[in-house]
């Protein structure tokens, strides 16, 4: 009797947690204000690797992200990041992301002067399957850059 009573227990402490998960507001709702991009705890990932024409790795390139709205042409970033490469030459840009299509542009730059400059664009559209939508992450994974020796 006294584990029927347990299982009761713990069924209703059950019931009463879904309820109150039940209760609570799902939706993203984030009003806007004087016409600002709303933000909704979206962001973007995006990873690659940075080599010269001959496959080799470069170490220390600076890669410079930027994301404007997509229909926005002469709009400031809405965000920005710096990163560098690491001795294998890859990197990994985490940014916070808007509500809206963006237009990112990628460049990877050799501060020493030894290697070119390459820049690439990214369209985040926040669907499809670059698009997860359980952690609300759009993922590139393959965004590299061969510079060429100046």
């Amino acid at each position: 009797m006294k584990i029927f009573r347990t299982y009761i227990s713990y069924i209703a402490a059950l019931l009463s947690a879904a309820t109150a998960v039940l209760s609570c507001s799902t939706g993203d709702f984030v009003p806007i204000l004087d016409n600002e991009p709303a933000y909704h705890n979206r962001s973007i990932l995006i990873t690659g690797m940075v080599s010269d024409t001959y496959g080799q790795p470069l170490e220390d390139i600076t890669i410079n992200f930027k994301a404007y709205p997509h229909d926005q042409a002469d709009a400031s970033p809405i965000s920005s990041e710096t990163v560098y490469t690491n001795s294998k030459g890859t990197y990994s840009i985490h940014s916070d992301g808007a509500d809206l299509q963006l237009l990112c542009t990628i460049t990877a730059e050799d501060e020493s002067g030894t290697y070119g400059i390459q820049t690439q664009q990214v369209i985040i559209t926040w669907k499809g399957s670059s698009y997860d939508t359980e952690t609300k992450i759009f993922i590139v994974n393959d965004c590299n850059f061969l510079l060429d020796r100046k």
